[in-house]
Parts: structure tokens; sequence; C-alpha cells
């Protein structure tokens, strides 16, 4: 009886490391899959980017998405949630802010609205002044639902 590894099961594997701060780990893992015939999906650029994030490892953020692009791969939603989360649990909101900028110039948008992004992974990292700031009351109409009911209980909470 055989075990088969699929890109699933490196994912997951990759997320345990980067969760416990074994992002080394994480890489050896990734760059291992080739020697499984396994393909590096986009969950596991993912995983491997999560990894990164956790332990605020933001030069192998940048590298590993240029490798993602370089390779023909898009960033999908849980790619920009992961590193928007990270720089705002980093406190780098500038840096989340530029990286949606930068990634839509280049033609990879999310398909969620970056600001809906900023303003969840401030409220994640405990900016609620920052999220309230970003959501701007004119346009409110435009707001994810589930964003705006977050923005507004995290303000009622702090009140």
């Amino acid at each position: 009886m055989g075990f088969v590894l699929t890109p699933n099961t490196f994912s997951m594997i990759i997320e345990r490391y980067g969760e416990n701060g074994l992002v080394d780990k994480a890489v050896e893992v990734f760059n291992r899959m080739k020697n499984f015939n396994c393909e590096q999906t986009i969950g596991d650029y993912n995983s491997l980017l999560f990894a990164f994030c956790e332990v605020k490892n933001f030069q192998g953020v940048y590298a590993l998405i240029r490798r993602l692009i370089k390779k023909g791969g898009v960033p999908d939603k849980w790619t920009y949630s992961i590193l928007v989360n990270g720089w705002c649990s980093a406190g780098k909101l500038k840096e989340a802010q530029d990286f949606l900028e930068k990634m839509s110039r280049k033609g990879f948008n999310p398909s969620t609205r970056g600001r809906d992004l900023l303003i969840e992974g401030s409220l994640s990292a405990g900016y609620l002044e920052a999220a309230k700031g970003l959501y701007g009351m004119d346009n409110m109409s435009k707001l994810d639902p589930r964003i705006c009911s977050t923005l507004f209980k995290n303000t009622a909470r702090h009140s």
C-alpha cells in the first residue's frame, strides 16, 4: 500500500512548519517537491508565503512573489490576503498598500478589492484607527458588507 503525496499534502506540511517558526524547513519541503514528481501549485506558494509572514521575513516574501510570477503563476485572493495580513500584523500598512498598488499596475488584481483587504488586515492586527481612516464614510456603499460589519463591531467594542 503506497502513500501518495499531493500538492495539498506539501501545503499542509509547509504551513505547519510556518506556524512553528521553522521557515527554513518550510523552504526545504517546498524546494523538494519536484523530487516527488509534485508540481508546486499556488496553494504551495501561499503556504510558503504564510510561513515567511509568520516570521516577518518580507525579503523572502518578495523573492517568492517574483519567482511565482517569473514561472507564470498568478496570485489568487488567498495570496493577497496572506500578504496584506502579514504586513498589517507587522505594522507595515504602507508596505501592504504599496504591494497592492504595484501588483495592480502589473495587471495582477485581487478578486477582492484592495481597500477591503487593507481594512481587514488593519483590524486583525489591532489598528482600528488606521482601518477607520481607510474606510472613508463617503464610500460606504462600495465596501464589502462583511468588512463593513467587522469595522462597525470593532468601533463599537473600542468606544
